[in-house]
């Protein structure tokens, strides 16, 4: 029996009427968040039943590693019909349930899950999804040791499911609470929950660490639990890469691709591609693509973990918080981008192509969307002093500069490889004359420089692997008269003068940095980088020497899921765009 779990089963079989319910499951169940993920008749319930008690094994073994300590009852269960008591209010159902019959605390837990006009209701008066967000707030109240969760919250609107979530989530973290919950979703199991148990007819299929099977599943099956897929064979664009997610896959119209569209459908967050060489591709595109059109593939990146390091985090710090961007409709978007802005604000642009004004607590000051986004959405921002914004309006090819309100006042930039045109703007960073510089990549992998009108002065860096060479430039800093480039794909920041002159590579293959995505400077002059291959931040000095890391890739607050911006305030609060996990993390000094 280890203490390391908090269910060991061995071997353990449930007999069904004509087959089994589970069969020969050999699991070990770690404390913190976990996900029970199949699909219908995949034996979800019953390993949610096992666990509590409500029924027995058929054979196996089974031990149950924990006790009631520091909580007032160790096993809490939320079944699918809910179990409420009909005879009871929901306020007395919270308070039946607390250990301290807290009125004050009852109110706010019914607050948080938007039941407080409801508090005298009973059971025959509430919808089904009121019924649900009641039986999650019960299991909450009861601060049980473990809370099993029989597909929660499956009644409720989409819309408003992820803030419930959230709580659940901040809960377990802030009480050091595991929760175990079934889903048939694979975006629940990935938001919300560490571990995560795959079931299919009763069998068990995979378990481990969500990330990880996400990423690198060992099978089909564990690959389609948990989302759509692709499986490459000898294809010459993956580079014996065997299987990537849709994230990790473009295809876009290009005049000399190699292949032609047959049939594509766009699914909001991908799209899947028939394609004239007999395959089909989950993946990404800029754009709803044609039938006929010409298109390449491209690999943006696969996470290996044998080439990950472990989790580091040898930089502190006094506080770490976050919050998630606002419901854009029934989608919870990603944060694609941050800057810090005037005042000590913070610019925050997301995948729903809106741009967010926040104060460095993360309240809301204000909001407004992109011109067009159709196409995509930006993902780079800058602030001129007098308080305008402009932005790397990546799939549109250009800069777009906005007023204080939200208004557009200028754009420049068309598509095209020429002075001043764009293919990908993805990075924009303004000097002391507020100079405006633009990194690029696809068919421009360079830098070009504009006056703070948008006339092109000078550009400089192409494409490749050698010194001042680029492949995806995703992020520039000036200070001091040189430019400082986040190189993606070549793993490493690059130093030129703001003149275009090649200087040197600042941090090389000893630095081990992984898709360096961003980069900020701290007021205390140093430069911090996110990684979107390690899921982490690191911090380097101006001479390239790697002083630290935070951060490994998970759902803990401590953790991210491919970060894709960082900024620093004039206060030394370093603000990272984890968008994977679909938040602003806030690490103050």
């Amino acid at each position: 029996m280890s203490k390391e779990f908090l269910w060991t089963l061995e071997d353990i079989s449930v007999n069904g009427i004509q087959q089994k319910r589970l069969n020969s499951i050999c699991l070990n169940i770690p404390p913190g968040m976990s996900s029970i993920i199949g699909w219908s008749g995949a034996g979800k319930s019953t390993l949610i039943d096992l666990l509590s008690g409500q029924i027995e094994k058929s054979s196996g073994n089974i031990s149950r590693n924990f006790q009631n300590e520091n909580s007032p009852i160790p096993l809490y269960i939320v079944p699918q019909n809910f179990g409420l008591w009909p005879q009871l209010s929901v306020m007395d159902h919270i308070l039946k349930s607390m250990p301290t019959k807290d009125k004050v605390t009852a109110e706010n837990l019914l607050t948080s899950f938007d039941l407080q006009e409801k508090t005298e209701s009973s059971i025959d008066q509430l919808s089904q999804g009121e019924c649900s967000r009641l039986a999650v707030a019960r299991a909450l109240a009861t601060e049980a040791q473990v809370i099993l969760m029989d597909e929660p919250l499956s009644n409720v609107d989409p819309s408003r499911k992820s803030s419930y979530w959230e709580i659940i989530q901040e809960y377990a973290q802030a009480t050091k609470r595991s929760v175990i919950f079934s889903t048939h979703e694979p975006s629940e199991a990935l938001a919300y929950s560490q571990n995560s148990i795959c079931l299919h007819k009763g069998s068990l299929v995979s378990s481990g660490n969500t990330y990880e099977l996400y990423n690198s599943p060992k099978d089909e099956l564990t690959a389609s639990l948990l989302g759509p897929g692709n499986w490459l064979d000898n294809e010459s664009f993956a580079n014996k890469v065997k299987f990537c997610r849709p994230e990790n896959l473009r295809i876009e119209e290009s005049e000399q691709g190699e292949y032609a569209i047959i049939k594509s459908t766009f699914f909001g967050h991908y799209s899947r591609s028939e394609l004239n060489n007999g395959k089909s591709y989950f993946h990404t595109s800029p754009k709803v693509l044609a039938k006929g059109m010409k298109v390449i593939i491209t690999l943006l990146l696969v996470l290996l973990y044998s080439c990950t390091p472990k989790s580091e985090s040898t930089l502190t710090f006094s506080e770490v918080t976050s919050w998630n961007m606002p419901a854009s409709g029934q989608k919870l978007p990603g944060p694609r981008a941050v800057s810090p802005g005037l005042n000590d604000q913070v610019i925050v642009m997301d995948d729903a192509g809106r741009l967010l004004l926040y104060d460095e607590n993360g309240k809301e000051l204000k909001r407004w969307n992109m011109p067009d986004t159709e196409l995509g959405h930006p993902e780079g921002a800058t602030v001129f002093a007098d308080g305008r914004i402009a932005v790397a309006d990546t799939h549109y090819a250009r800069v777009v500069i906005f007023n204080e309100d939200g208004t557009v006042q200028s754009m420049f930039g068309t598509r095209g490889s020429k002075e001043g045109q764009f293919y990908s703007p993805v990075g924009i960073a303004l000097d002391d004359k507020e100079n405006i510089y633009v990194c690029e990549y696809g068919k421009n992998d360079r830098i070009q420089k504009f006056t703070k009108d948008g006339k092109f002065i000078i550009s400089f860096g192409s494409a490749g692997t050698g010194d001042g060479q680029l492949q995806r430039a995703s992020d520039l800093i000036w200070f001091e008269g040189k430019i400082y480039v986040a190189d993606a794909v070549n793993n490493r920041v690059q130093v030129f003068s703001d003149e275009g002159k090649f200087i040197k590579v600042l941090t090389g293959e000893d630095s081990n940095l992984y898709m360096p995505y961003d980069i900020d400077m701290s007021p205390d002059g140093f430069l911090y980088i996110a990684e979107y291959g390690h899921s982490r931040i690191s911090k380097v000095s101006f001479e390239g020497k790697v002083l630290g890391h935070f951060g490994s890739p998970g759902t803990e607050l401590n953790q991210f899921k491919t970060p894709w911006g960082i900024a620093v305030s004039s206060k030394g609060i370093v603000y990272v765009a984890d968008t994977g996990n679909r938040r602003v993390t806030k690490l103050k000094p």
